[in-house]
């Protein structure tokens, strides 16, 4: 015992920011892409600037939260800061300090502060969408129509997100077993997925690979510019007015729209979730899985009447 406490005598000596440079080293040797370890090195910093840290001990749950409502983000953000630095402290423990003094600290509800909440894209909306695009001679950040319409196929039947889309090559796919596999270093859980693919996706992305059709390595990071402009080029809608707010159909919307028929198919959750590659069913049926009003509304049109005596036999 006598021995920790002089540890952590020492260490809280030493300027917070060396904690902070030997945590993002310890990061190293995670399973966290490049990306995201540059990504919580970041913020953690900016709420050390923003709180005035400059030891361990000046961290608390009081200069936490002052620190984090100062940043003046959305609560889905706030809860991202609040997450990395609930790492960087629980790595400091117990060899740099006793305890976790922000333990007690909770995330906000983003429930009630949804600054940008994506939608679904209708079936018909998916179908003039690919349509649309498929037939454009418009090149928009070095694609073709037919080049992005097969780049929104492959979000739609897939569930990619842009990055993942963009490390693909010819030799990701298995086309005799309908599979796509991603690198461990391209997805955002750092392992390899081995995605199976619809029917439809597999006969379409063959022949476009025995064409000779190049695929997306030099892919924009401004694709949410680039399918909004052929949403508007298709006649869609790129905001809706929801119950709770507006609804946006970015690039991003595309993946939402592959969870959400994932979780309409008649199989288990666990094999819905593994579909989706989500670790938890919170996040894959509350965040993407959107319920849809056509379906509800047909179900309970069928709803037996309680009040109405059934007759017997």
């Amino acid at each position: 015992r006598e021995g920790l406490v002089d540890t952590h005598l020492e260490q809280v000596k030493r300027p917070l920011i060396e904690h902070l440079d030997e945590w993002k080293d310890s990061l190293n040797e995670r399973r966290i892409t490049e990306k995201r370890r540059v990504e919580m090195d970041r913020r953690i910093r900016i709420l050390v600037e923003t709180a005035g840290w400059s030891r361990l001990t000046d961290i608390t749950e009081t200069s936490a939260r002052k620190a984090l409502n100062g940043l003046g983000v959305s609560i889905q953000t706030w809860n991202h800061y609040l997450q990395h630095l609930k790492q960087f402290v629980r790595w400091c423990v117990p060899e740099r300090l006793e305890s976790n003094p922000i333990a007690k600290l909770t995330r906000g509800n983003v429930a009630t502060d949804i600054r940008h909440d994506r939608r679904d894209l209708t079936d018909e909306e998916q179908s003039k969408l690919v349509g649309s695009t498929e037939r454009s001679d418009v090149v928009r950040f070095e694609l073709s129509g037919p080049s992005r319409a097969m780049l929104y196929r492959m979000a739609l039947g897939t569930g990619f997100r842009r990055a993942e889309l963009q490390s693909l090559t010819p030799a990701s796919f298995d086309l005799e077993k309908r599979t796509v596999t991603l690198a461990a270093k391209f997805s955002k859980h750092r392992k390899s997925d081995v995605q199976i693919m619809p029917k439809w996706l597999t006969d379409t992305i063959r022949k476009w690979l025995a064409d000779g059709n190049p695929l997306w390595p030099n892919l924009t990071k401004h694709t949410s510019k680039m399918i909004r402009a052929d949403l508007e080029a298709a006649g869609i809608p790129y905001r809706i007015e929801g119950i709770n707010g507006p609804l946006f159909a970015d690039f991003h919307s595309l993946r939402h729209t592959y969870v959400t028929m994932v979780s309409r198919l008649p199989i288990p959750v666990r094999d819905q979730m593994a579909l989706s590659r989500h670790s938890t069913a919170a996040l894959f049926l509350q965040r993407y899985a959107k319920p849809s009003i056509s379906n509800i509304t047909e179900c309970m049109s069928q709803a037996p009447d309680p009040t109405i005596k059934q007759s017997e036999g």
